[in-house]
């Protein structure tokens, strides 16, 4: 899943050690909730897989198969913000 530029917000669906492991993503369990839409800052396409970074958690990148579009009409947050809305989806 690659978010587009018109459409940069993700939720947050889970992560696996394998989906971890590959490629040396960060790990998303201890840092992101399951179901909150995130904004996306940066994609890093590789030629097996993708890696995201976030907004409020710059630094760290994290397998975009850990990731789905949001909803239309759904607005990702930032963590430095807690429920601060940001850009709509």
């Amino acid at each position: 899943m690659i978010p587009s530029k018109h459409r940069p917000c993700v939720v947050y669906i889970g992560a696996s050690d394998a989906q971890i492991q590959w490629g040396g993503n960060d790990d998303p369990r201890d840092v992101l909730v399951v179901g909150t839409p995130y904004t996306v800052l940066a994609v890093e396409e590789h030629s097996w897989h993708t890696k995201i970074e976030l907004q409020g958690f710059e630094g760290l990148w994290f397998n975009d198969a850990s990731f789905e579009p949001c909803p239309v009409g759904r607005k990702g947050h930032s963590h430095e913000m807690p429920g601060a809305e940001e850009e709509p989806c």
